[in-house]
């Protein structure tokens, strides 16, 4: 499912955490992502990484949206999951949201993955 800006079901943001993926915890995030719902991301980010679940595979794939304030809460979770010896991978696949990474440079410092599996296998095995 392709979520756009403005489309009544992508306005609110819903974040789900997944812990039982082995040496990661997968966030899921669906909706948009900007100054007005970044805080339900950071509260569930912050709460992964201060239970010590430092590999964290944020999962994008339903989000429509994302400003910079989304942008500022990965490289935030991904500097405190640096902090415990862990890491940050991000899901997405072509749209938007991978434009925005793209573009700002972020996927040279946070891999990108088009599935929770890959990201896991890619980034946390071994």
């Amino acid at each position: 499912m392709t979520l756009r800006p403005g489309d009544p079901a992508s306005s609110a943001l819903a974040v789900s955490v997944d812990d039982e993926r082995g040496p990661a915890t997968v966030v899921r995030v669906r909706g948009e992502i900007d100054a007005s719902s970044v805080d339900a991301l950071r509260i569930e980010l912050d709460g992964v990484v201060d239970a010590g679940r430092a590999h964290v595979v944020v999962d994008l794939r339903d989000v429509g949206f994302m400003d910079s304030s989304g942008l500022a809460t990965l490289l935030t979770t991904r500097r405190r999951a640096q902090g415990l010896g862990g890491e940050i991978a991000v899901v997405c696949g072509e749209g938007v949201v991978r434009h925005v990474l793209e573009l700002t440079g972020l996927d040279k410092v946070m891999p990108i993955f088009p599935t929770p599996e890959e990201a896991i296998a890619g980034e946390f095995s071994g």
